[in-house]
């Protein structure tokens, strides 16, 4: 009996990384958020893909831009792929900004020159 108590509690244990690694703690989702600006870098990689932009607000000032999607394999079933996005293009991102009011967003939905990429 003790030993199944053990055994539960390190497999508990093991996947609470897991869990607080697909948080969404750090993104404000109680307002949706959208942003426009030009790609910089468009990594796919594992374990969730990234697109760095450069987004000019309304009175001329560039600022960077870092949003966070899903993984790879997720996006390649909604219909990306590693080259739909490359630098110079200009895409909208709709999702959630980061809490802490850094230029970073975890997003949901991607305009590739107003049109939707994937589903």
């Amino acid at each position: 009996m003790l030993r199944n108590i053990l055994l539960a509690s390190i497999v508990m244990t093991m996947g609470a990384p897991v869990v607080a690694h697909h948080g969404d703690t750090n993104w404000d989702l109680s307002a949706p958020f959208s942003i426009t600006g030009t790609v910089v870098a468009f990594r796919f990689i594992n374990p969730h893909m990234q697109i760095t932009l450069n987004v000019t607000d309304g009175d001329g000032k560039v600022s960077e831009w870092v949003a966070q999607g899903t993984s790879p394999n997720m996006l390649i079933y909604r219909g990306w792929s590693a080259t739909v996005i490359k630098p110079g293009d200009k895409v909208t991102l709709n999702g959630n900004r980061s809490k802490n009011g850094s230029t970073t967003m975890k997003f949901s939905s991607a305009l590739l020159d107003g049109k939707p990429i994937g589903d």
